[in-house]
């Protein structure tokens, strides 16, 4: 009896013991499997978060219900604070929305891009938003500077995160970053008359992208994808694809189409006057020879009021052109230089009519070919491994096609080690005036190709040198880092464009540095915080010293406002502001967000006219002082019509 009591007291303490390590072991297992602590709401991390515990959270709600924070689970691919720390930075943080009445969605799902700067170079990195919260790992190679947000999408809907598109953002010591985006407003577009200020009904709308064609006055093609939106005004609802600046045509019966740039990023109250209207209708006789054969109107603006690709002889109908004389053109080749012409006539649009014109378009002269070669000599010092040697023809194209090609380094033939000439050999080409350009060092030479060809073609670029510019406020003698420098080298005559490249500073010197092809380099100052400078250096072996005197900008701002709404300018519509003390009248006009800028190259009292306003009574003229290096602002109170 004694061996059977404790066999059964060692099996209850058996027992006993495995009971209290279950339990033990539960507990241990729940306190594992349970959620960490909830945050409190808050836009900073906790200390103990950032910056390598923060990568790791996924979802972050903020809310006044208690918040659960989700463990991410990486895979093991994927870098972690710990194991890929010396290759990426660790970042997260969390995006606020506000939608149009300013209210804050806190937990919307989306996605975003940091731009990632390096001077000025920057990269994209797209980061994904999960319930208004983010986590991502940046490159630490090229270090980044600064960050900059673009392309915000949350809640299925686009978002700007901003009031600048470049504005830029520093780098946080703790690895948290709290980001804040609004849903853009619906913009208003109101649509008048221009004789007489009333709104039009009903509006037909349109949009064209791309350029040239969104700089016409008429929408071409796109005029067959017009939307009646009904009576003006017009609500104009931002556009899914992107929340740039969208080009919009309007018309109205009788009326001629009117183009307007919305801002989508801004909305507001938009203004188009319209014109009256006809309508033109042109034959082609002949035969399309080519593809890109495009027919053109131009009435008195330089730019073509309509284009239009054809591919085939026929009828084309133009409506709701405004009332005037047209050059109506078919051409073909580069619209940015002088295409080739194949038929050009008159005509005169009225309003409410058809005006009809004929064109016979001449054939197209076939492309001669003859051989074009040469030398390009580039010193050693260069060192400049991969480059391409670009070449355009400066005259028009007997057929039409286009005239520039370009050339891989790596398809020419080095001579000498390290390399200082490059034997080159292009394919059979058009005699003609040629520009060449070796874009890596903005440097452009012209050749002439004869009708033998040209067999001994040279393309001397200068040894390097160094170019150091300070930049000295004009007024005070301070010294000014706050402005980008650029240069580019002199252009040969003949040549109208340039490419430019960016100064590096030089912290240690308090200098720009330039590295140039020695000769005639151009240096200059093209931001906002100053007026234009530049200075035509003739840059010689060695190092050149520059000093550019900056000025700020003399000017006047001018704003139209009805109460507390600020109305944009209509198109073509400008302010003059006429000397009264006889400077000289140099004026230059910038425009954006419903404000139109004048500069002037003089202080002093001015006469401010404004031009009528249509629904609104004019406006008096008023004279205003214009301080130097000082850009005034001006407010027009604008009084509506009964």
């Amino acid at each position: 009896m004694r061996r059977v009591a404790l066999a059964f007291g060692l099996l209850a303490l058996v027992v006993l013991a495995a009971f209290l390590l279950r339990l033990d072991g539960g507990r241990r297992g729940a306190n594992a499997a349970a959620p960490e602590s909830a945050p409190s709401v808050r836009e900073d991390p906790p200390a103990e978060l950032a910056p390598a515990a923060a990568q790791q959270i996924e979802t972050r709600v903020l809310a006044t219900e208690p918040a659960v924070v989700t463990p991410r689970v990486l895979p093991e691919s994927e870098p972690t604070a710990a194991s890929g720390g010396a290759e990426t930075l660790p970042l997260a943080g969390t995006i606020v929305v506000l939608d149009e009445q300013g209210a804050e969605h806190r937990a919307e799902d989306g996605s975003f891009s940091f731009v990632l700067w390096t001077g000025d170079s920057g990269s994209w990195h797209e980061v994904e938003v999960h319930g208004g919260a983010w986590s991502t790992a940046l490159p630490r190679e090229p270090t980044v500077q600064a960050l900059g947000v673009t392309d915000v999408e949350l809640g299925g809907r686009r978002a700007v995160c901003g009031e600048d598109t470049s504005e830029r953002i520093a780098l946080p010591e703790d690895g948290w970053l709290a980001l804040s985006a609004r849903w853009p407003s619906a913009s208003l577009l109101s649509v008048r008359d221009r004789e007489s200020g009333r709104e039009l009904a009903p509006v037909f709308l349109t949009e064209v992208s791309g350029w040239p064609e969104s700089q016409c006055g008429h929408p071409g093609p796109a005029a067959a994808s017009e939307r009646d939106l009904g009576p003006s005004p017009v609500t104009l609802p931002p556009g899914d694809s992107s929340l740039g600046t969208r080009t919009c045509y309007a018309r109205s019966p009788g009326y001629a189409w009117g183009r307007i740039e919305i801002d989508e990023q801004r909305g507001g109250e938009r203004i188009l006057l319209l014109e009256r209207a006809g309508e033109l209708e042109v034959e082609l006789l002949g035969t399309v020879g080519a593809a890109g054969t495009r027919l053109r109107l131009f009435g008195s603006e330089h730019a073509p009021a309509f284009e239009a690709e054809v591919h085939a002889a026929g009828r084309v109908l133009v409506e709701a052109l405004p009332v005037g004389p047209y050059r109506v053109k078919a051409e073909i080749g580069d619209y940015w230089r002088d295409p080739l012409v194949l038929a050009e006539a008159e005509a005169e649009v009225v309003a409410g009519g058809r005006a009809r014109v004929s064109l016979t378009l001449k054939e197209l002269e076939p492309r001669r070919k003859v051989p074009f070669e040469g030398t390009l000599v580039l010193p050693a010092a260069w060192e400049l491994g991969e480059f391409e040697l670009a070449f355009e023809l400066l005259d028009t194209p007997l057929d039409g096609g286009d005239g520039r090609f370009s050339l891989a380094s790596s398809a020419m033939e080095p001579e000498g080690d390290p390399p200082a000439a490059y034997r080159w050999s292009a394919p059979a080409v058009q005699p003609g005036r040629y520009e060449v350009e070796l874009d890596e060092l903005a440097f452009h030479a012209v050749l002439t190709v004869g009708d033998a060809g040209l067999r001994d073609a040279r393309v001397v670029v200068p040894p390097p040198c160094e170019v150091l510019v300070r930049c000295i406020e004009d007024d005070t003698g301070v010294e000014v880092t706050s402005e980008s420098v650029s240069w580019y080298c002199a252009m040969p005559e003949g040549l109208y464009g340039w490419s430019h490249e960016r100064a590096e500073w030089d912290e240690a010197l308090r200098r720009w540095r330039i590295r140039a092809p020695q000769g005639e380099v151009v240096v200059g100052v093209y931001g906002s915080t100053y007026a234009h400078a530049s200075e035509t250096v003739q840059a010689r072996a060695g190092t050149n010293e520059v000093e550019l005197r900056l000025a700020r900008p003399t000017g006047l701002r001018v704003v139209l406002r009805d109460g507390t709404t600020e109305i944009p300018w209509a198109d073509g519509a400008f302010p003059e502001l006429e000397p009264l003390e006889g400077q000289p009248d140099f004026r230059s006009s910038s425009s954006g967000g419903g404000t139109i800028t004048l500069h002037k190259k003089e202080a002093g009292r001015y006469r401010l006219e404004v031009p009528v306003v249509p629904g609104y009574e004019p406006v008096p003229a008023v004279e205003v002082t214009l301080t130097k290096g000082v850009v005034t602002e001006h407010v027009v109170e604008l009084v509506r019509k009964p």
